[in-house]
C-alpha cells in the first residue's frame, strides 16, 4: 500500500490506518468463507473500503471548515494478493504441489500513485493516472501527445477526502500472476520525470538475478527520488513475487527465444508433424474435377450474312441516288474531293 498526502501528513495517516483494519477483517472474512469469494465480490469490497478512507478524511476536513484547495486529501495505490485456491473445472488436472492459492491479484488506486510489474525482461505500468490528461483521452476529446501539453495535463480529477465517498470512482483491477517478476507501488515523487522507466533493469536485475535483499532495492529507489524528484515526498512498496516454488531456468531466459515463429497456428501439417514428432499425415486422395465441357462454336449462316451484306449495299446505293436527285452541286463537289488525284510521272 502506498499513499501520498496532498496537506499535510494527516490524511494519509488516517487512509492507512483505515485501510489496514478494513482490509485486515476482510481477509479473515474471506479466509473463514467455505466457497470462492467471486471477484465481482472482492471489487465491490475494494470500492466500499476505499469509500470509507475517503469519508473519514472527507469529515475531517468538513470540520475544520476546509473549502477548494484547503481540503487535505492523499493519493493511493493499494496491491492485495488472496490466498485462496481456485479449482479447476476439469477435476482429472491435479493441483501442482506447493501452490496454495491461485495467484490472485487485486489492485486499487486513486490518483497518480502507480503500481509497477517487474521482470527481467521489462517493465509494465498496471495503473492509469487520474489526472486532467487521462481523462481528456479516456473521453476522446484529445489524442494524447496534446493532453500532455496542456498545463492543467497533471492536475488530479480525483483523490481521497477532497469529495464525498460516493462522487469517488476507485479503480479495481484484477490480475492472475503467471510469471516470477517484482510488483513495485509508488507515488508520484518516484514516477516523475520517468525514473522508474529509466532505471528499472539495474534495480530489477539486483534482486532478481544477484540476490538483493528488497531493502537494499527499496531503499534505492527512494534515494534516486530525492535526488532527482525532490521536489516531492515519496512512498514505495517492493514485493517480490513467484509463482513457481523453485525458479525454473526459463525464468530467467528471453522469451523470444522459446516463442514459435510463426506461430502454431500457422504452421502446416507437415512441419507440425516434424515438430511434435508426430506420424506424418497422409494427405487425403484429391479427386479429378470433371472436366469442364467445352461450347462448340456456334455455326455460321452463310446465307444470313449474304442477305446483311446485301441488304446494307442497296441502301447504300437507294441512299446515294436519292443525294444525287436532291442535291447535284454538293454530291459533284464531294465526288471530284474523294477521286483521287492524277500524279504526275517522277522526273530526274
Amino acid at each position: 500500500m502506498a499513499l501520498a498526502d496532498m496537506r499535510g501528513g494527516v490524511a494519509s495517516q488516517l487512509a492507512l490506518r483505515s485501510l489496514q483494519l478494513q482490509v485486515l477483517a476482510m481477509l479473515a472474512e474471506i479466509a473463514e468463507e467455505p466457497g470462492i469469494t467471486p471477484p465481482h465480490v472482492v471489487a465491490q469490497q475494494l470500492e466500499a473500503i476505499v469509500r470509507v478512507a475517503n469519508n473519514l478524511i472527507a469529515e475531517q476536513n468538513n470540520l475544520q471548515g476546509r473549502e477548494a484547495r484547503q481540503r487535505m486529501g492523499t493519493t493511493l495505490v493499494i496491491a492485495l494478493q488472496l490466498p485462496q485456491t481456485i479449482p479447476p473445472t476439469d477435476q482429472t488436472i491435479e493441483q501442482p504441489e506447493g501452490t496454495g492459492n491461485s495467484h490472485e491479484l487485486y489492485l486499487v488506486h486513486v490518483g497518480d500513485s502507480r503500481a509497477y510489474w517487474l521482470t527481467p525482461h521489462y517493465c509494465h505500468l498496471l495503473t492509469v493516472d487520474d489526472d486532467v490528461a487521462a481523462r481528456e483521452v479516456r473521453l476522446k476529446r484529445s489524442l494524447p501527445q496534446l493532453a500532455l501539453r496542456r498545463s492543467d495535463a497533471g492536475a488530479l480529477t480525483q483523490a481521497l477526502g477532497t469529495r464525498d465517498g460516493e462522487l469517488l470512482h476507485p479503480t479495481v483491477q484484477r490480475f492472475i500472476l503467471e510469471e516470477n517478476g517484482m510488483l513495485l507501488l509508488c507515488s508520484d515523487g518516484l514516477s516523475d520525470g520517468d525514473r522508474i522507466e529509466r532505471h528499472w533493469e539495474t534495480i530489477t536485475n539486483l534482486v532478481l538475478r544477484q540476490n538483493t535483499p528488497l531493502e537494499t532495492a527499496v531503499q534505492y529507489w527512494i534515494d534516486l527520488a530525492n535526488s532527482k524528484n525532490g521536489h516531492d515526498n515519496t512512498s514505495v512498496v517492493l514485493l517480490h513475487c513467484q509463482v513457481s516454488t523453485e525458479p525454473t531456468p526459463l525464468d530467467f531466459a528471453h522469451p523470444e527465444l522459446i516463442q514459435l515463429d510463426p506461430l502454431e497456428s500457422e504452421l502446416s501439417d507437415s512441419a507440425r508433424a516434424l515438430l511434435y514428432d508426430q506420424p506424418h499425415p497422409v494427405a487425403p486422395a484429391v479427386e479429378e474435377p470433371p472436366p469442364v465441357p467445352t461450347e462448340k462454336p456456334a455455326s455460321i449462316n452463310l446465307w444470313a450474312v449474304l442477305s446483311l451484306a446485301a441488304f446494307m449495299f442497296l441502301t447504300g446505293a437507294a441512299s446515294i441516288a436519292i443525294w444525287r436527285q436532291l442535291d447535284p452541286v454538293g454530291f459533284q463537289e464531294t465526288f471530284e474531293w474523294l477521286r483521287p488525284e492524277e500524279q504526275e510521272p517522277f522526273s530526274n
